[in-house]
């Protein structure tokens, strides 16, 4: 039987608004997930990422506190639902 992983690309600006909310580096980012920058890099040009690789983002991001006072400065737009 065949089986490969299933990866998906992330939205790149969601992602880049995550981390200014958390005030991270893409670098930090990567740090904090336990991936390589190179990792990172990939899921802003749109390159498909593994779940558990998104997995990871997702968490890294969820210890991150979000910078009080950061939503009104990126507006509506910029703040998660």
């Amino acid at each position: 039987m065949y089986s490969r992983s299933l990866s998906t690309p992330v939205d790149a600006e969601v992602l880049a608004r995550e981390l200014v909310r958390r005030g991270l580096s893409k670098v930090e980012l990567a740090r904090r997930a336990g991936l390589a920058p190179q990792t990172l890099s990939a899921a802003f040009s749109g390159q498909a990422l593994a779940a558990a690789t998104i997995s990871a983002i997702a968490k890294a991001l969820a210890k991150a506190p979000i910078i009080e006072g950061v939503d009104a400065l990126l507006g509506a737009e910029g703040a998660a639902a």
